[in-house]
């Protein structure tokens, strides 16, 4: 009977030193108490079961019991790192949930026996859900978006390549031309052409021509510069008159060669523009056609139908579309700062036989139809129309506009198609275009 353990939980009670079953305080006693040597339940350090024992195998906080507890190599539940089935052991062998039977896992009642349990901690990962499959009808539809929204992509960058290529063909031809018909140095009038020249009233040489505009864009020398230079008598407008020498820097015969339309070479020193003219018997055909014309939206800068291309009129019209690359007349609206006007208050127009000097005396925004598109008055509508020009300007100028003066307004776009950017500028001089510079000696 010493190894016979009985079915029912319970023990014979007595002070048997070397009993096997209930707890106690005998040292060595087989029943209830604090036994140090018991195999089962209490404070024995060797029991097997239940308590602190620290060689017991089920449970308790023995560290080397084989199932319940804190036991480093238990084989069942707890904190063991190498037991097989709950809590935290890296070794475990249980993957799928499996019965045991607890017979050692004795209740704090005393019990020996509990019901049948699973097995707890790291068990089986519980399949992954199928992943439901889509409506035919949404595939299709998603199908559908997708090659939409490849499409709209292709079909924007096709869109951006036409805007680039809208901006760089134009750009690149109208550079080639100011290469091939544009002097890039200015004609330097020689000693030995002074020695030739007329001699002034006040005994000094005048010089035969004037070399370059940027001498007579100072308005303060103005007047000193075209007083040394030698006049030549041409009819203008319908009128014989004197007129001072200056050379002209655009090759026309060139230019009427490559289109016979061009009337004109516009360049605004302040705004590092210029451009050739033209002009058609209609305000369209140069809205959207280089001056080569190739199709571009660029154009060319072109005069008004209505205007004649002496520019003669009271007001001579100039078209240039606003291009976002700051090319054509893309930054005319610069001169919506005084700054800028300040800095170049003129701008000039080329013809084969004339040089004209405009001084800038209005810039605004204006409707798109109305005055500053007409291009004769009458002396009372054009001085009210002056006095509006000013009234409204973005700049503050000082030039006087007398009752018989010619102007000239530069327009561009604004975005908003019913208004539009004009720069306007008085004709302040005339001169007599000297292109052919043979037997007058130039540096």
């Amino acid at each position: 009977m010493a190894n016979e353990r009985i079915p029912d939980g319970r023990q014979p009670q007595g002070q048997m030193p070397q009993g096997q079953y209930n707890r106690g305080q005998m040292p060595q006693g087989q029943y209830p108490g604090q036994m140090p040597q018991g195999q089962y339940q209490g404070q024995a350090p060797q029991g097997p079961y239940q308590g602190q024992a620290p060689q017991g195998p089920y449970r308790g906080q023995a560290p080397q019991g084989p199932y319940r507890g804190q036991a480093p190599q238990g084989q069942y539940r707890g904190q063991a790192p190498q037991g097989q089935y709950r809590g935290q052991a890296p070794q475990g062998r249980a993957p799928m949930p499996r019965q045991y039977d607890a017979t050692y896992n004795v209740g704090q009642n005393g019990n020996t026996y509990r019901e049948p349990r699973l097995y707890r901690g790291a068990g089986p990962v519980p399949p992954t859900p199928a992943k439901p499959k889509g409506s035919p009808v949404v595939t299709v539809l998603l199908s559908v978006l997708l090659v939409a929204a490849l499409g709209v992509a292709g079909f924007s960058g096709y869109n951006l390549l036409k805007i680039k290529q809208s901006y760089d063909a134009p750009a690149k031809e109208y550079e080639d031309l100011d290469d091939q018909y544009v002097s890039t140095a200015p004609a330097t009038v020689s000693d030995s052409a002074m020695d030739s020249g007329e001699v002034n009233d006040g005994g000094e040489v005048k010089r035969p021509y004037i070399a370059t505009t940027a001498e007579l864009e100072n308005p303060e020398k103005k007047d000193e510069i075209i007083a040394g230079t030698q006049t030549e008598e041409a009819q203008e407008n319908g009128l014989m008159q004197e007129f001072p020498r200056l050379y002209n820097p655009i090759d026309f015969a060139g230019l009427q060669e490559v289109n016979e339309d061009v009337i004109a070479w516009i360049q605004i020193s302040a705004l590092n523009l210029s451009y050739p003219v033209a002009q058609s018997k209609d305000n369209d055909y140069y809205l959207h056609r280089t001056f080569r014309r190739e199709d571009s939206f660029a154009g060319c800068i072109f005069l008004n139908c209505n205007n004649t291309k002496y520019l003669t009129d009271q007001n001579s019209i100039l078209y240039g579309h606003n291009m976002k690359d700051g090319s054509m007349f893309g930054t005319l609206n610069k001169y919506q700062q005084q700054s800028t006007y300040d800095g170049g208050q003129y701008f000039w127009v080329f013809t084969k036989d004339f040089i004209y000097q405009y001084h800038i005396f209005s810039t605004s925004t204006v409707s798109a139809i109305g005055d500053p598109y007409r291009v004769r008055f009458t002396t009372a509508e054009f001085d009210e129309f002056i006095k509006k020009c000013q009234a409204n300007s973005y700049i503050k100028s000082n030039v006087e506009i007398p009752e018989k003066a010619r102007i000239m307004t530069l327009s561009t776009c604004t975005g908003d198609s019913s208004t539009r950017f004009i720069v306007q500028g008085l004709l302040e001089q005339v001169y007599v275009s000297v292109r052919d510079t043979e037997g007058q000696e130039t540096a």
